[in-house]
């Protein structure tokens, strides 16, 4: 599975990304883009297909920090004491929810109040949508039921 298919393929109807889709980016690329300026103007939103996004995450090395990013976020889950949802995320068959304040402390203050800053969302909001669309994001990214391996390309 594509990382555009399991977004919706970027876009929403209005031709950018969704708040809630660019947040999603953000908490898994968060090392690579804390300091590139603000995340919109990083990942193009409200560009043409060709936008920066597309550059950033359609190559190789820009695959990679997802693919990181995705690694990292499920692990800091698992040392919260989420490792029972994660799993049911990464395997085949329903997904487990997860609360607002648990996927705040894996994320930690740090990176929540940068995607609340970026994301231009009320914190309540940013993290109810998360928690409503990690799952599936994941669950996507990881159709065969396996995590990306490190110094690998999961999204070919």
């Amino acid at each position: 599975m594509d990382l555009f298919d399991a977004l919706g393929g970027g876009r929403s109807d209005n031709g950018g990304m969704s708040p809630i889709e660019m947040a999603l980016l953000g908490a898994l690329a968060y090392d690579a883009l804390k300091t590139r300026g603000r995340l919109a103007d990083s990942l193009g939103v409200g560009l043409p297909s060709g936008s920066a996004l597309c550059g950033i995450f359609s190559s190789t090395p820009g695959r990679s920090v997802l693919a990181t990013g995705l690694r990292e976020l499920l692990d800091r889950c698992r040392k919260n004491g989420q490792g029972d949802r994660v799993q049911t995320w990464v395997s085949i068959g329903p997904n487990k929810p997860i609360a607002p304040h648990e996927l705040a402390l894996a994320l930690g203050e740090e990176q929540m109040a940068w995607l609340v800053r970026e994301s231009a969302m009320p914190r309540d909001e940013l993290m109810a949508g998360l928690c409503a669309a990690l799952p599936e994001l994941v669950d996507h990214l990881t159709p065969d039921g396996r995590e990306p391996v490190e110094g690998k390309n999961p999204w070919k």
